[in-house]
């Protein structure tokens, strides 16, 4: 079994410049700071969304043509081009495709139907090397022995090429009402998961190229580990080892913090988490799910934060919480993951 990552490692800082971006490899990016990616005051500007019924009005984050999910509340406009939310897509066909692996690589938004903005991404997992993620099969296939400490999980991030700013960016799929994929193998007793999607106003303004805005209310004892987390959503996986389609629905994602739900307007990363092994009483090792990932040095994220990176892993920890895995046996992890797409209205 795995040891639970270092709590050593400071947060990652996904926001390039275009200038930076071109003709730098991935040990450059890396290195490159976040400047560019908040507002002035580092603060969100006080710009919301028009609403259910949305007019396209110039105080909207963007001027959208359909209806919106009306959001727990509604979004910002952070100042930035990389944080008001890139289409992923020009001409919204059905289905819209994120990743299908038929090229036998882990690159995103990279299909016909991209707008060509959203790219230069690609997936990781908990470390460097685990779960072993292959993509000989046009398929994304992960296999790992997951411990009681590990939080092992895996994920997809992005960057946008915008006419004057380039790095980690939030996705607008408001035109979209959810997200869906194939799944097969074998995820544990269980036999669930976790998916969670970043929502930028649940991040930091240290993850997901500096866009999120969460802090830690006055005088709370709580880290922003814990505070600042992700919507996230339970599924199953087949026991018989069978294929299935799992739809989750932006409506169907709860447990963010400090908003609950989905804000389909600036997603910033997609993760999908391991359980941890049941305690021998038979208690659940997470507590009844993974609470929804947190940004990393290294693609690595805790079990307790808000998504993983929308920008490029790097090497270190987040230091995430082991305090709700169980002392439970450790199990062999073997799941197939194809053809996630993104589900129009």
């Amino acid at each position: 079994m795995r040891s639970a990552p270092s709590s050593s490692g400071s947060r990652f800082r996904s926001c390039f410049g275009v200038s930076q971006l071109v003709g730098l490899g991935a040990v450059a990016l890396l290195a490159l700071g976040i400047s560019a990616c908040a507002s002035s005051s580092g603060k969100p500007n006080p710009v919301v969304d028009a609403g259910p019924v949305d007019t396209g009005t110039v105080t909207d984050v963007r001027p959208d043509i359909k209806p919106d999910i009306r959001p727990d509340l509604p979004p910002v406009d952070l100042g930035m081009p990389l944080c008001e939310g890139t289409e992923p897509t020009d001409d919204f066909l059905d289905p819209y495709v994120i990743m299908d692996f038929n090229d036998g690589s882990g690159t995103p938004f990279m299909g016909p139907h991209s707008n060509g903005l959203v790219g230069q991404g690609g997936t990781y997992t908990t470390d460097p090397g685990y779960p072993v993620s292959d993509f000989s099969g046009n398929n994304w296939h992960l296999t790992g022995t997951v411990g009681p400490t590990d939080n092992a999980h895996f994920g997809i991030y992005w960057q946008c090429i915008l006419p004057n700013a380039g790095g980690g960016c939030t996705l607008d799929v408001s035109r979209f009402k959810g997200i869906s994929f194939k799944v097969k193998g074998n995820a544990g007793p269980d036999h669930q998961m976790t998916l969670s999607l970043g929502r930028a106003q649940n991040d930091t303004n240290l993850q997901n190229a500096g866009c999120g805005s969460c802090t830690l209310p006055a005088g709370s004892d709580a880290s922003t580990d814990n505070y600042c987390v992700g919507p996230r959503v339970l599924f199953t996986v087949p026991a018989d080892g069978s294929e299935a389609t799992v739809t989750a629905l932006w409506t169907d994602f709860h447990g963010g913090s400090p908003y609950d739900s989905i804000d389909p307007h600036q997603i910033t990363g997609i993760l999908w988490i391991f359980h941890s092994p049941a305690a021998p009483d038979g208690g659940a090792g997470n507590d009844g799910g993974v609470d929804a990932p947190v940004s990393s040095d290294a693609g690595l994220c805790s079990d307790d934060g808000g998504m993983c990176e929308a920008g490029a892993p790097e090497a270190g920890s987040d230091g995430g919480s082991a305090s709700d895995a169980s002392s439970g046996p450790g199990y062999n992890a073997d799941i197939t993951i194809d053809d996630i797409t993104l589900v129009p209205f």
